[in-house]
């Protein structure tokens, strides 16, 4: 029983300077598209030393090892038979300290007791939330099962709506489960659901809820080990990454912006410790990776912002909505987009118009309901490059247009105006009147659209103009 107790004992210390050594290799290897397989196999390294030290003392020495089984049976019984001199010595060493391994051995479990504790109360809250939770409307249960069939998944998650704030998250061994707040389903937001469920699916597709219950379980024997965690943080955020990568593969380059705002959404919606696989991870290093492999910015402005959006994905978890969208505009770009466009009421946003993975249409800009006849603002300094009453480049529909080019690649639309108050080759600061609300074009009544486009792509307005937070 003592020399059992040595080696499960020797076994654990020895788990320490392994995980040093993969933390360090898998930090070395480059990152890519598949970190999160480098980091799985970095804690599987850790592990390495309990996994051999029980197998050690189940089956004994290998035959070639050197060792003398006679020798090894006597230790596994307690009473070495044929011990050598180095043996001798290791135990007389303990015959001089009865009771050190036994002391180890308590400390040892009662840390491990604590992080069970822990782990338990985890679980615990999951069970409770889901069990509060109620299932989804149909329409939505419907829409997720198409979601699922082509996200070839054989059987589609159980979907929960859950009251109050946190993110979309999934859970669950046996039976998948996808739990996303009440507040997620207004029909607004129906493009950030769709993105967080075709991320969710993703984690359920790949089986994360038993991989992470694994590493719990470890992190269980490891507590007392700060290599272990600092390599599951890795892990984690390496499959949330990956995570990103398959969801933006279905939805397409152009919802970047709209995912990357659902991801900043989720991540100021979690409080506390994430009990589940979740979309908003709320570690700030996790999450500046993440923002940086989702917007993918082009070079010539990645140089210029990046230390911007570092800070920018850093604090965004912390800051006020209104704040985080200053810090994301400043992350993005070089101008200050300072005034808001129209004082009105939201009736369409950035994104697609359905959950379909494939939708019929995206809505390239934001729809703003006001009287006819309302002001429209500049939003930061610029010049008209475009002013026409029968639309933008032979496109009837958007009615009378005006364009505004504030330079370093970005542009702004307005569309469905009701006259101007500039033209073309003018030059306007921020605040400066532009044109007035009106129904030109085709339209259900007087709004203006208005759209942000850097580099000529529409990018989600709400994460540059004033007033269009999605809270």
């Amino acid at each position: 029983m003592s020399a059992g107790l040595e080696i499960a004992l020797a076994a654990l210390a020895m788990t320490l300077p392994v995980a040093v050594c993969a933390h360090g290799l898998a930090r070395a290897l480059p990152g890519g598209p598949r970190a999160d397989r480098t980091w799985a196999a970095a804690s599987l390294a850790a592990m390495a030393p309990l996994v051999f030290a029980l197998a050690f003392w189940r089956f004994g020495p290998p035959a070639a090892s050197g060792f003398d089984p006679a020798w090894f049976e006597g230790l596994r019984e307690g009473v070495p038979a044929l011990a050598p001199p180095e043996a001798a010595r290791i135990q007389q060493g303990a015959a001089d300290a009865p009771g050190l391994a036994i002391w180890l051995a308590g400390v040892w479990l009662a840390g491990a007791i604590w992080r069970g504790l822990f782990e338990a109360a985890r679980s615990w809250r999951l069970e409770r939330l889901l069990a509060r939770s109620a299932a989804a409307p149909r329409g939505l249960a419907h829409a997720m099962g198409a979601l699922s069939a082509e996200a070839g998944l054989p059987r589609a998650p159980s979907l929960r709506v859950f009251s109050g704030n946190g993110s979309p998250f999934s859970a669950g061994i046996v039976r998948p489960v996808v739990a996303v707040p009440a507040g997620w389903l207004a029909p607004e937001r129906a493009g950030a659901l769709r993105c967080a469920l075709i991320h969710e699916l993703t984690h359920v597709k790949r089986g994360d809820a038993r991989a992470e219950l694994a590493a719990r379980a470890a992190g269980i024997l490891l507590w007392f080990n700060p290599f272990w965690f600092a390599i599951q943080r890795r892990r984690r955020g390496a499959v949330e990454t990956a995570c990103d990568a398959a969801a933006l593969a279905v939805i397409g380059n152009g919802g970047a912006r709209l995912y990357a705002r659902t991801l900043l959404d989720a991540a100021r919606a979690s409080s506390g410790r994430s009990f589940a696989v979740s979309l908003g991870v709320a570690d700030k290093r996790i999450m500046e990776m993440r923002l940086k492999a989702i917007l993918g910015a082009p070079k010539h402005t990645a140089r210029r912002g990046a230390g911007l959006l570092s800070a920018a994905a850093l604090l965004t978890v912390a800051l006020p909505a209104g704040v985080a969208q200053a810090m994301h505009a400043a992350a993005a770009q070089a101008i200050s987009f300072s005034q808001p466009v129209l004082d009105g009421k939201i009736t369409s946003r950035f994104g697609p118009s359905s959950l379909s993975i494939r939708p019929q249409k995206f809505h390239n800009g934001y729809d703003i309901a006001a009287p006819r006849g309302t002001t429209i603002a500049a939003p930061a300094d610029g010049r008209v490059s475009y002013a026409d009453e029968n639309g933008l480049n032979g496109k009837a529909s958007y009615g009378q247009v005006i364009v505004l080019d504030h330079g370093e690649g970005y542009t702004t639309l307005y569309a469905h105006m009701d006259g101007f108050t500039v033209m073309e080759g003018d030059r306007v600061t921020a605040g400066d009147p532009i044109g007035f609300v009106g129904s030109s074009g085709v339209t259900t009544g007087p709004h203006l659209h208005v759209e942000v486009r850097r580099d000529g792509e529409p990018v989600d307005p709400a994460l540059y103009l004033p007033g269009l937070t999605q809270d």
